[in-house]
């Protein structure tokens, strides 16, 4: 029942918007445990080990001479408008900071790509994570995929880009995600704040909230049988495994 309960929440917690171009836009809230205003509250606030964290974490990406293949990726969200640069006060209420780090892969054309920590504790102990509603956990089935690739003639594959940041955040939840990094990585002066505006891989809620929105309302916009099916049960996040009948199906 609790399940049940926190799962109607977080669907209260999304909302459409219609654009001027016909476009509809998907906004999420992250539903907070605990009152923000005073988990968050100024006298909380975990900015400074947020700001000490870019700064080591500039000076280990210059040491190793990665910090401009890191700093291109962070600008990158920037231009994508998937985050924001913002003015910045110590009094500023509710804010929470989350801490930046990056994870190195076996590529030759990207050695690395940026990651955040959305579970960093304030001064009273909470982070973004551990006041934010993520139950129940609501994954697709691999088994079943695996069944429906082999199961008609024709198997596909695909995935939703960048499937997180498709999706809008709230004023508040934006807040609750701020973060520091430089505008020019040479320059020890330009630390700046940001804060992302879009869900985020990491963010603990945003996992159940996309599932709701594929399932719930992506699910009913399709206009096929075999999309809204795929959406709704041949899915793993952002991968669809599934097969089709014929190959004119797969065309439409």
């Amino acid at each position: 029942i609790k399940d049940l309960d926190e799962l109607n929440v977080l669907r209260k917690c999304i909302r459409l918007e219609e654009q001027q171009d016909g476009r509809t836009k998907v906004f999420v809230t992250y539903p907070q445990r605990k009152d923000p205003n005073i988990i968050f509250s100024a006298q909380n606030s975990n900015y400074r080990v947020a700001r000490a964290s870019s700064i080591r974490l500039r000076q280990t990406l210059l040491k190793r001479n990665l910090l401009d293949q890191f700093h291109q990726m962070m600008q990158k969200t920037l231009d994508d408008n998937h985050c924001e640069e913002i003015s910045f006060s110590p009094e500023d209420t509710p804010a929470n900071f989350i801490s930046l780090n990056y994870q190195e892969k076996d590529s030759t054309s990207q050695a690395l790509r940026p990651v955040s920590n959305s579970s960093l504790p304030n001064r009273s102990g909470e982070s973004l994570n551990s006041n934010s509603l993520s139950r129940p956990p609501w994954l697709g089935s691999g088994l079943k995929c695996l069944i429906s690739f082999r199961e008609k003639a024709i198997g596909f594959h695909s995935d939703i880009s960048k499937f997180y940041r498709s999706v809008f955040t709230d004023e508040r939840t934006n807040n609750l995600r701020r973060y520091f990094w430089f505008s020019d990585p040479h320059n020890e002066q330009t630390l700046k704040c940001y804060r992302f505006i879009r869900g985020n891989y990491g963010d603990t809620s945003i996992s159940i909230l996309t599932e709701l929105i594929v399932r719930e309302i992506i699910s009913e916009a399709c206009e096929t049988h075999e999309v809204a099916t795929a959406c709704k049960h041949q899915r793993i996040v952002d991968d669809f495994c599934s097969s089709l009948d014929t190959v004119e199906t797969a065309e439409k």
